[in-house]
């Protein structure tokens, strides 16, 4: 589970096991999405409906690539990031 300061999202539940990996590998790094950049990761997995379909990898992978053009030249929140957002949204959590 991740607790309200983990990662600043809140807590949530991890639903697969990939995602536990994720949550697991973020907290080993001391991760932490800011606001903006969770607004802006789940911004765009809203708008990108059409990639739902994809296995989670790649359709995280496809997020990440849009924040990137969007965000260009400023620096995009690392892969791992967004990643960190996508598993908190599989779970529920930031529905």
């Amino acid at each position: 589970m991740v607790v309200d300061n983990d990662l600043g999202l809140g807590s949530f539940l991890p639903i697969t096991e990939e995602d536990r990996e994720i949550i697991r590998q973020a907290k080993m790094l001391n991760i932490r999405v800011t606001r903006h950049e969770r607004n802006e990761i789940l911004s765009v997995a809203r708008e990108l409906r059409e990639w739902q379909h994809l296995p989670d990898a790649d359709f995280d992978q496809r997020v990440f690539d849009e924040v990137a053009v969007r965000r260009y030249p400023r620096a995009a929140p690392s892969l791992l990031d967004v990643r960190v957002v996508m598993a908190a949204l599989r779970a529920g959590h930031l529905s």
